[in-house]
């Protein structure tokens, strides 16, 4: 029979909350690549934004932000899913 393994074994973060404080550090190579990729991608997108609509400043903003607010989405609710308390 196979050991019981604990829930957060596999955690990719781990997480710290205190009032008006949220902090969440990678703790594995799965953590980190997901931080990377949380950070380069809306960097990615953008600059094809800006080979796109390089005259359109108004398009280029809004791609810019968006892509941001859903990589960042992306990664904190990862960090909940996949974290352990600190």
């Amino acid at each position: 029979m196979e050991p019981r393994r604990d829930k957060h074994e596999d955690a990719w973060f781990e997480y710290h909350m205190s009032p008006g404080r949220i902090q969440a550090v990678p703790v594995n190579r799965a953590g980190w690549l997901t931080l990377l990729a949380g950070i380069l991608t809306p960097l990615i997108i953008s600059l094809i934004a800006a080979l796109l609509f390089y005259n359109n400043v108004a398009a280029l903003v809004g791609i810019a932000i968006g892509s941001m607010l859903i990589s960042l989405g992306t990664v904190v609710t990862l960090a909940f899913i996949k974290g352990r308390r600190a």
